[in-house]
């Protein structure tokens, strides 16, 4: 099991292609577009103290536990040789996954956030998830799907009112 994600978090940002990189750009758009307009992302100034603590315990939890799942155990390596159409099946199932598993924490009584019952955070969600898989899928490194997600709840979190800012 764990034959998959460890050689992934051996492999460097450094040696990761600069494709890996294409669709956060992307992602960062449609998920402010939405965030946006739909009130859900709301621009604020961070609390210093909250900007101290906060980013290092966003790396392990979402960041590094979600995507040592959801990238790293469940898009095995063989795919990374793998032709684009499985690929692309590949990193749809795992983003389906890793989106209905997002819902189910507040209907659960676990978290006291609504925020992942809204069918347009899901969308976000969703692209979060294409968008690492497909970076780990290009790098073969899980740092970068980890980065990535790590800097999208930094970034929620300390400048857009997310579930961890209040």
């Amino acid at each position: 099991l764990l034959d998959n994600p460890i050689p992934g978090l051996r492999s460097g940002l450094r040696d990761a292609p600069m494709s890996t990189w294409f669709l956060v750009p992307g992602f960062a758009a449609i998920t402010l577009v939405i965030g946006l307009t739909t009130g859900q992302l709301q621009p604020q100034w961070p609390d210093p103290w909250r900007a101290l603590w906060l980013p290092p315990l966003l790396i392990i939890f979402p960041s590094l536990i979600q995507e040592f799942f959801y990238r790293g155990i469940l898009l095995p390596r063989s795919l990374l040789n793998a032709g684009p159409g499985r690929r692309f099946a590949a990193a749809t199932t795992t983003t389906a996954v890793f989106v209905l598993v997002h819902p189910i924490s507040p209907l659960l009584g676990l978290s006291d956030s609504e925020f992942f019952l809204d069918p347009w955070m899901l969308v976000v969600v969703a692209a979060l998830g294409y968008t690492t898989a497909y970076a780990y899928l290009r790098s073969g490194s899980l740092r970068a799907p980890i980065f990535i997600h790590w800097a999208t709840v930094v970034v929620w979190n300390l400048f857009m009112g997310g579930i961890y800012s209040g």
